[in-house]
C-alpha cells in the first residue's frame, strides 16, 4: 500500500496547549520571570550536580496544572535547561502515576530524596 503524503504543520500543532495568556500568565508574571532569569541565568538542577549550563525554561516546582500558583515566591520556581526540563516533566508524570504530587517540591530541592529515574545523574562526590 502506498504511503499517504501528510504535509508538515507550520506553527502550532493542533494538540498544543492554549496560549500562556489563556492559562493565566499575565504581564506581572512576565516581569517576574524576566527578573528571575536575569538573576539566575544558569540551570539550577545542573548546578546541583556541579555543571554549568544556561537555563532555557522557568519552571514551577509545583506544576500550575496540578493546582500550583502562577504567582508564587522565588522558592517555588527554578530555571532549567532543556534536558533538565524534560527530566522534570518525567518526574511530574511519575508523581502523578504514583499519587505523590505533594513530594514534588521536596524532590526538586533535595536531590537525595528523589526517586531514581531514567536519565538521572550521579550525585557529586563529597569534598
Amino acid at each position: 500500500m502506498p504511503r499517504v503524503f501528510q504535509p508538515r504543520t507550520i506553527g502550532r500543532r493542533q494538540n498544543d496547549r492554549s496560549s500562556p495568556r489563556d492559562r493565566g500568565y499575565d504581564a506581572l508574571w512576565d516581569r517576574k520571570a524576566r527578573r528571575y532569569r536575569k538573576d539566575n541565568p544558569f540551570c539550577e538542577r545542573c548546578a546541583q550536580f556541579g555543571r554549568i549550563r544556561f537555563g532555557e525554561a522557568l519552571d514551577h516546582k509545583f506544576p500550575v496544572q496540578d493546582g500550583g500558583k502562577i504567582h508564587c515566591d522565588k522558592a517555588g520556581v527554578w530555571h532549567l535547561c532543556r534536558v533538565c526540563h524534560g527530566w522534570k516533566q518525567n518526574l511530574e508524570a511519575y508523581a502523578r502515576r504514583t499519587d505523590q504530587m505533594e513530594r514534588i517540591v521536596e524532590w526538586c530541592d533535595n536531590p537525595a530524596s528523589r526517586p531514581r529515574m531514567r536519565g538521572d545523574l550521579a550525585l557529586p562526590l563529597p569534598e
